[in-house]
């Protein structure tokens, strides 16, 4: 059974454990953005998913991430 809250051609946000607390993980490392950590709320949930859509736009517009 997968955690995946979320997924888009950046990467995917979901369900882990930072620091001993629940959190979301956006995970873009497939093209090259890395992992972030936010807060397992509703809020948290659509900072990931944001963080993710500005991952692919990046991507779009440049051809490839860049941080």
């Amino acid at each position: 059974m997968t955690n995946t809250l979320y997924e888009n051609d950046a990467g995917r946000v979901t369900r882990g454990r930072a620091n001993g607390k629940e959190s979301l993980i956006a995970d873009a490392r497939l093209v090259g953005g890395g992992r972030k950590y936010f807060h397992a709320t509703k809020k948290g949930e659509a900072e990931a998913k944001a963080f993710l859509q500005s991952v692919l736009s990046e991507k779009t517009k440049r051809g490839a991430y860049t941080n």
